[in-house]
């Protein structure tokens, strides 16, 4: 019985000799090339997040059902500004060439109208006196949307292309002044809209990413970012009920929402900084 164990005492000593030999003989070998590659079998490699900025131009903003009734009943000017965009994003690369992420952007829209008009009577359709309306319309929109890139190098300059889907927090205000030399005329103008809204957002986009370095062991790297984007923002709001009762037989149509227009393509420039470290 004692030589019994006598017998495994040596086999597991003699087992733990060989484990110390073979871990002894690997670190001197992986010391002769280097101890950051030592470290770097010790270290698991950190995901790649790329960190960015941005500012661009909105176009063909109040492209929408809102102004096109309001150009029926009120007065047509099509003449929309081209408006800025600031916005920013943080992504990550769980996956080479599959970028995950969160995006952000905020812009204002605000149109301006002056109209003078004769108005008639609503019994017999007589002139009854001039009506001169300031219109006042704007909206701002913060969407804010999870992405998917798809990269298809890893080139010092890059191409990406992504879609998104999220939420927009927005505002509307439309207020309206009447000069009326009409006698008691119904129509009084005031704040016709002003409230918050929630609604749907969605994105498509395009650009590249232009490396000031070349990539280094690290993957810190800053670029120069250029991207086409079309955001889909499903801003309504019942925008003619208030003004409606200062209608003689308003439409029927104007108790529905209305799109607002904040649906826009836009062009944007900007810096993305990537690291493993953000």
């Amino acid at each position: 019985m004692i030589e019994n164990r006598n017998v495994i005492t040596m086999k597991i000593f003699t087992i733990q000799r060989l484990l110390f030999l073979m871990v002894t003989y690997t670190l001197s070998n992986q010391l002769c090339y280097g101890l950051a590659d030592t470290t770097s079998l010790l270290i698991p490699t950190k995901m790649n997040k790329t960190l960015s900025a941005y500012i661009g131009t909105k176009f063909n903003l109040g492209n929408s059902s809102f102004f096109s009734e309001y150009a029926k009943a009120f007065h047509t000017n099509n003449i929309f500004m081209v408006q800025p965009v600031f916005g920013g994003a943080l992504r990550a690369e769980p996956i080479s060439g599959i970028r995950f992420g969160v995006s952000g952007e905020y812009f204002r829209f605000r149109y301006s109208d002056y109209f003078t008009k004769e108005a008639f009577s609503p019994i017999d359709s007589t002139p009854v006196g001039f009506r001169s309306a300031t219109e006042s319309i704007s909206f701002s929109a913060v969407p804010i949307i999870l992405t998917i890139d798809l990269i298809p190098s890893s080139n010092q300059f890059r191409t990406y292309s992504g879609i998104g889907i999220g939420l927009c927090l927005g505002h509307i205000r439309w207020e309206e002044n009447i000069n009326s030399s009409v006698k008691n005329d119904k129509r009084v103008g005031g704040i016709l809209f002003d409230d918050n809204l929630i609604s749907p957002a969605a994105c498509l986009y395009a650009g590249i990413e232009l490396g000031f370095d070349k990539r280094k062991k690290d993957n810190n790297f800053v670029s120069l970012t250029i991207e086409a984007r079309y955001t889909y923002i499903g801003m309504t709001a019942p925008l003619f009920k208030s003004i409606s009762n200062q209608f003689y037989n308003p439409p029927e149509n104007w108790q529905e929402n209305y799109m607002i227009g904040a649906s826009a393509f836009s062009l944007q420039i900007g810096l993305s900084f990537q690291s493993p470290n953000i």
